[in-house]
């Protein structure tokens, strides 16, 4: 389970897989995370979001995880 301010960001990405969203899609989704940007940058560098231009999806990585958990 994600507990990082940044889980609301990457939970929308997975809940929305194997498609990719606009960035812009993903701002406007409810969400408690203050700054968005910072998010998805974090999310990028963890490893668990890949982002092309303007789409951001969850990476193959992150979809496998969130299979395998239980």
């Amino acid at each position: 389970m994600l507990t990082t301010p940044h889980a609301p960001c990457l939970g929308y990405c997975l809940n929305v897989t194997p498609q990719c969203s606009p960035v812009g899609e993903v701002r406007r989704a409810p969400s408690d995370v203050p700054d968005l940007d910072d998010a998805i940058s974090q999310l990028i560098a963890d490893g668990v979001a890949n982002r092309v231009g303007e789409l951001i999806g969850a990476s193959r990585a992150a979809v496998r995880t969130d299979q395998l958990v239980i």
